[in-house]
């Protein structure tokens, strides 16, 4: 049998599990810039060598029964003392700028009235240091979720591990629960060609397993609405990408003839076949995302990960976000409100095309 298709009416095998999570985007406080684009994305653009300042979002995910679990936790302000030496070594050498807002992670959940031993479990999408906040902070009651592979390849973690990059304290006192690729593969359920697993198990928050960027890396998909014609969803990517044109133009989504003037700062519709000579310079196509990923522990299989993704990408019922997207902070409500109303606020209409604004130098207007 194959497995039920998510996203496909009628949205789950059993009305048992369609419910809805409620879901808050806060914004972690970080900001990284000087960042080389040619870091993360390929083939480059001209005139678009760095890119644009970076934030790192954490996701507040509330099942209805109070439930409530954090995907992601962004980067700590006092990083330099929580991560291995080694680890903050390398991250200045990058060379990047990282500055901090006066509110992060736990100002916003105080905000938002959530304490901190309320919080179920924290799903790190993958162990780099600008997603795995500081894990100290939270009470040993609230467990640490990891994908697929997580404890072979870093267990044990520093100090016992000096060479470590991730510090075992964030696990330390608590429970680390690692998903096994296993136990995603016979689950029975999919996004598209995307394994998933119904967390909570009343069909409101999936956790889905993205390979590539880093080997156990997750994503996860929240249903927002739902209703007798259409459910809506949110997509948390993760690390999947990094840019807008790393997963559009997709075989859903070709560049449109129209570009609402809402996602773009031009006042008026702009063709998108403007950008058309701008891929077909790269060797592109128009069905082709703009980049492929730089960066990964396995590129071919980042790509797989995106090909795959790009489905509900291209679905006007799904809300794709990303660990370090700019866009929420132009359209979306961020915490302490929920994001649950995106559709009927129009925010996808807004966000799907807005990368091409950093391509404009490119294109004659």
């Amino acid at each position: 049998m194959s497995p039920t298709q998510i996203l496909a009416p009628p949205f789950s095998a059993s009305a048992d599990t369609r419910s809805t999570a409620k879901i808050r985007i806060i914004d972690s406080g970080v900001r990284i810039s000087n960042v080389q684009s040619s870091t993360f994305l390929t083939p480059p653009i001209p005139k678009f060598d760095r890119l644009p300042t970076l934030p790192a979002w954490v996701y507040l995910i509330e099942a209805s029964n109070g439930r409530k679990v954090l995907f992601d936790l962004g980067v700590p302000k006092n990083w330099k003392e929580v991560f291995p030496p080694n680890l903050v070594t390398r991250i200045d050498g990058f060379g990047w700028d990282i500055q901090f807002e006066e509110k992060g992670t736990r100002e916003y959940l105080k905000e938002a009235g959530v304490q901190l031993d309320e919080i179920e479990a924290v799903v790190w999408s993958h162990s780099h240091w600008d997603h795995i906040g500081d894990m100290a902070m939270f009470p040993t009651t609230v467990d640490l979720v990891v994908g697929p592979g997580f404890k072979e390849a870093y267990t044990p973690g520093y100090p016992t591990n000096p060479e470590s990059v991730v510090p075992e304290s964030a696990w330390s006192g608590r429970k680390l629960c690692e998903i096994s690729g296993q136990k995603f593969e016979t689950s029975g359920l999919s996004v598209g060609e995307l394994p998933a697993l119904d967390y909570f198990g009343d069909g409101s928050f999936y956790l889905l397993h993205t390979p590539g960027h880093m080997p156990e890396h997750l994503s996860a998909l929240v249903r927002t609405t739902k209703g007798e014609g259409e459910d809506s969803f949110v997509f948390l990517g993760g690390d999947i990408c990094h840019h807008g044109g790393e997963i559009r133009p997709s075989r859903y989504l070709s560049l449109p003839n129209r570009i609402d003037p809402r996602s773009l700062p031009l006042g008026s519709v702009c063709p998108g076949e403007l950008f058309q000579p701008l891929q077909e310079s790269r060797g592109r196509s128009i069905d082709e995302p703009f980049f492929s990923p730089a960066m990964g522990t396995n590129i071919p299989q980042a790509v797989e990960s995106i090909y795959r993704a790009q489905e509900a990408d291209g679905k006007d019922n799904v809300l794709f976000l990303f660990a370090h997207d700019v866009e929420p902070f132009k359209t979306a409500d961020l915490s302490p409100k929920y994001a649950n109303e995106w559709k009927s606020q129009g925010w996808r209409e807004k966000m799907l095309w807005s990368f091409l604004e950093d391509f404009q130098p490119n294109v004659n207007l």
